[in-house]
Parts: C-alpha cells; structure tokens; sequence
C-alpha cells in the first residue's frame, strides 16, 4: 500500500473507512468479511498476495501487533535501537 500513495493520502483513507463503520454498521460487516473487496472500492489495492485482517477494538482492549521477523541485520538495527520494527499498539499506551 505504501508503495502506491503518500502517507497522507493513506491516512485520509484510513480515516474515511473508519469514519463510515462507526456510521454504518452494514458497511463495517462488509469490511470485516471482504476487507480486499471494501479497500479496492477506495482504491487500496494490494499487489502481493497477502491476507487482510479486520480487528475491531473495544474500550478496555489494546491490540499489539507482532511485524513478520525482519533479517538478521535489520533485526540487530532494531535490537540496538538504529530503527523501529514498526509494530506495536493500536491507540495510546499512556495513562
């Protein structure tokens, strides 16, 4: 996806897809059962054959996600603190 649009452009996207599910509970059950077919209607369109997760959260649940494990060099980038793994929560850790 990044490959294809801007960061700001993604997150507009982003933020209207998830704008509509709040509004439209039809719409955010078509996400969760065909994400591919819903992102394509946006114009997200993925080239590899990767498998889409949908994960709604709720108010009390932090959702982590765990990157694919990155090769030994960049692992060691990101053990000494040179780059991020770019995984991580859903919403803010504060508080």
């Amino acid at each position: 996806m990044r490959g294809r649009y801007s960061i700001m452009k993604e997150t507009n996207i982003i933020n209207q897809i998830i704008a509509r599910c709040w509004t439209d509970d039809a719409f955010k059950q078509s996400l969760k059962n065909e994400p591919r077919k819903v992102l394509a209607e946006f114009g997200v369109h993925f080239d590899e054959p990767v498998t889409i997760k949908v994960i709604e959260d709720e108010p009390n649940v932090k959702t982590m996600v765990i990157p694919p494990k990155p090769d030994e060099g960049e692992l060691n980038e990101i053990l000494e603190g040179r780059k991020s793994a770019n995984g991580g929560f859903n919403g803010c850790m504060c508080g």
